[in-house]
């Protein structure tokens, strides 16, 4: 059970974080492709952090459910929505769109929050500072390279036409560099690769541990 719940939350932070990450470096054009124009690109770059902490919180209220703390995630997501309704009458009149975005993000970090603390206290103990540091090399190489993907319909395309191939291109090679940085480093174990879609096979393109052990 131990096990399990550690490989849980090491795969949906990965995956929340590579999804955030890479919808905010492709931003600008999946806003054209889908609204003709990259107005709102910033709050849209903003709400997309909401990706990692509505993954961490369907993650960790399933593990409470699991554990037998059923009302737990319900208090949290009701607090939550609490301090999304101050924080829109504080920060909408003042910031806009903007300010619901930050919002919504602060409230959904807020839950996130409570039920990490809540599933600390139960059972599990946090990931160790080592997976963080090899999922942030993974995400910086997907950044780095989808910027200067990007930057090549920057020069010479424009328009909604140049906004499609950019911001699709741009998925499937973030997407293709995070996953095989993550291999490499050795993000996951074997085991906990298997618990992927594919994974399998991703394991098998993992490098020399040369960065260290990591912890189950």
């Amino acid at each position: 059970m131990k096990y399990k719940v550690q490989a849980a939350l090491k795969i949906s932070t990965a995956i929340g974080a590579g999804a955030a990450v890479g919808l905010i470096g492709i931003m600008p054009f999946a806003n054209t492709m889908l609204f003709e124009n990259s107005e709102g690109t910033a709050v849209l770059s903003v709400f997309s952090v909401s990706i990692l902490f509505s993954t961490w919180i369907l993650t960790f209220s399933g593990i409470l459910q699991g554990l037998g703390k059923v009302y737990t995630p319900a208090v949290a997501i009701a607090a939550g929505v609490l301090l999304k309704y101050g924080l829109n009458e504080v920060w909408v009149p003042r910031f806009g769109t903007m300010g619901a975005s930050a919002a919504t993000v602060a409230a959904l970090g807020f839950i996130s929050l409570i039920l990490m603390i809540k599933l600390g206290k139960a059972y599990v103990k946090m990931l160790p500072a080592l997976f963080f540091g090899k999922l942030a090399l993974s995400l910086f190489a997907m950044s780095a390279c989808l910027q200067l993907w990007l930057r090549l319909f920057v020069h010479g395309f424009s328009g909604r036409a140049a906004s499609v191939p950019a911001a699709l291109g741009g998925t499937a090679i973030g997407a293709a560099v995070f996953l095989f940085c993550a291999a490499r480093l050795r993000l996951l174990t074997d085991e906990e690769w298997g618990l992927v879609p594919f994974g399998t096979k991703l394991a098998g393109l993992k490098g020399k541990n040369w960065i260290g052990k990591q912890k189950t």
